[in-house]
This record gives structure tokens, sequence and C-alpha cells, in this order.
């Protein structure tokens, strides 16, 4: 009976410790758990450098970029290959922008010089010397298929009229006309139409197709030069006449894609009209343009008009041959809508 007595306390005994090294298991896992709570609340706080370079990284992941604006700047595009010029079938004429850092300087063609993520400088080298002048182009809406641009141009007349009496051309300008200074002024819009936008991940897609309708104004800001005889240079014959106070409204249509793997050609045909009466004159342009390396590119045009100016008719045609040097042009090209990969290529 004793013995049975003894082996219950023990029982109850061993049961007790067991329950006191529970609890006290349990008291440390606790004060362990409050410790490193106390240690998170201790931590130092950010800086309010680290908290924005913590938003900006999530505003990034977050922000995707637009589809419209990868389509007008085709160098945003991830993936692309080395190695190449930046060239696209948005070209003079259309309603594309050429992005802020980047430059097409053409010698015959209008030069362009991005100035903004909209906007872009315009020059004319080749009339350069006997007429400054300079233009802006703004892009004013673009969605996926359309976009809406304007090109807003000056040109100082008195330098060439002046070169001209100086160097023997007494018929169109005597000595005795006295050159009055002013300015002549161009006003376009242009609305082109991607007719076949790219599909992305498309593995061999058509070349892309646009077509601009453009429509525009020029006209004389100063004293009249009527004493100065409209002369014909490279079948220009209609716009000199814009000295003796008439305005010239045009408009046309222009067509812009890809052949081959480098060459880019250009169509457009764009009616004149000298104060919207009997004088007229029908312009159409040709012209192709071949990338033979990463900035340089050669264009052939040929320019042909006729005219029904001043009691006159006649037809003229021009050939001419152009040189093209790409400022930053990016290191991709697009062929057919997509990029050609090089033969070297760096991760």
């Amino acid at each position: 009976m004793t013995g049975n007595m003894n082996l219950c306390n023990r029982m109850i005994d061993l049961s007790f410790c067991c329950r006191m090294k529970a609890g006290i298991c349990l008291v440390l896992v606790l004060c362990i758990g409050i410790g490193e709570v106390d240690a998170q609340r201790k931590l130092p706080s950010k800086t309010k450098e680290q908290k924005a370079l913590e938003r900006q990284a999530k505003k990034q992941r977050v922000e995707k970029v637009p589809d419209t604006e990868l389509r007008w700047n085709p160098r945003k595009i991830p993936d692309k290959s080395k190695g190449f010029p930046e060239i696209s079938s948005w070209h003079t004429g259309t309603a594309g922008i050429l992005p802020s850092d980047a430059a097409e300087i053409s010698l015959v063609n209008p030069s362009r010089i991005g100035f903004s993520r909209k906007t872009e400088l315009l020059f004319r080298i080749a009339e350069e010397p006997i007429l400054p002048n300079i233009g802006l182009k703004h892009l004013w809406w673009a969605n996926k298929r359309f976009a809406l641009a304007s090109e807003h141009s000056l040109y100082y007349t008195y330098p060439g009229l002046k070169i001209l009496q100086c160097t023997g051309f007494k018929s169109l300008v005597p000595d005795s006309v006295k050159i009055e200074h002013g300015f002549a002024m161009r006003h376009e819009f242009l609305f082109s139409w991607l007719m076949n936008p790219k599909v992305w991940g498309c593995p061999d897609p058509p070349p892309e197709r646009i077509l601009t309708m453009r429509i525009g104004t020029e006209f004389y800001m100063g004293r009249r030069n009527a004493d100065v005889h409209s002369f014909d240079y490279a079948h220009l014959l209609y716009h000199t006449r814009l000295l003796d106070g008439q305005v010239l409204y045009y408009g046309g249509l222009q067509f812009d894609s890809y052949m081959g793997k480098r060459f880019h050609y250009s169509l457009n045909g764009l009616f004149y009209s000298l104060d919207l009466k009997k004088e007229y004159a029908a312009e159409a342009n040709l012209r192709l343009t071949a990338y033979v390396s990463r900035r340089f590119g050669i264009s052939v045009a040929a320019k042909g008009a006729y005219m029904n100016v001043g009691d006159r008719t006649r037809f003229a045609c021009i050939p001419l041959l152009d040189l093209t040097y790409l400022v930053n042009p990016g290191r991709s090209v697009i062929q057919h809508g997509l990029y050609k990969r090089g033969k070297r290529r760096r991760n």
C-alpha cells in the first residue's frame, strides 16, 4: 500500500515538473518574439532619398509606355537589334516627328532636327545661302492609325534677290529696281494615315504604308517687288509670283513605304493655285533613298511640273541627287515593320 502511494506521488511530481518546463519554454518563446518585435521597431527609419527612390522604382514598374509612343519613337521598343541606323516610313512630308536627340541632315531635301517629343526644326540647306530660312513642325495629335501635324516656315527673300541683281541677271532684276525687304511664309497641315499598323509579335509583317494629305498656303509679307520679273528657278515659277502680292494655295497626297531591305520611297502629287484663279501648276515628286551605312543615305529624286502661269503653259522636269546624314541614328533599322538582327549582337 505504501509503495503504491509513493509511486503516485512520484507520478504527480513528474507531471508537475513537465508542466513547469512547458510553461518556462512558452515564456521564453514569448520573450524572444517580443524582443524581435522591439528590435524591428528600433530599426533606423528610411531617409527621404530612399523613400523617393522606392516610389520612383514602383512607378516605373507600374507605368507602361503607351502603344502610340512606341510607334512614334521606335527606339523605345525593347530587345532591338544593334548596329544599323534608325529609319522608318515616317519620312519628310508625313506627320512623323524625329526623336529629340536625332537629326536628318540633307542637302536638297528639308533637314530635320529633333527639338522635343512632339516638335522638330526644319532647314533647307540648298536655299540657305540665298534664302535664309527656318521651319517648325509640331505633332498635335496621334493614335495607332492617324496623326495630325503642322509645318510653319519662314524665308528672308532680300539676300536672294540681291544676289541675282549683282550677278548679271538683269532681265530678272534690273539695276533700276529697288529691292524691298520682306519675308515669305509657308504654312502646311499634314494628316497621315498608317494603312497597316504593326501587330506586335507578328513574325513577318508587310512594310509600313503611310498615306498623307497635305494642304497649305504660302504668301509674302513686306513691300511688293512688282518690278521683279517672275523667273523659273528649278521650275518654281509659281513661287516667285508671291513677290507681286499673290497668295499661293496648294494641296495633294503623298505615299511613303519601303521596298527591299534598306530602300525607302516616297511619291507625292501637289496642285498649286495662285489666288485661286486661272493660274495653276501640278507637280509630281518621286524620291528613292538607299541607306548604305549606319549614318549615310543616298537619294535619287525626279521632279516634274505642268504650269499654266502668266498666259503661258509649259512642262518642266529636273532630276536631283541628294545625300542624307543621320545624327544619333539609334542602333536598329525597321525592316518590314520589325527590327533586322545584325551579324554581331551585344547584350
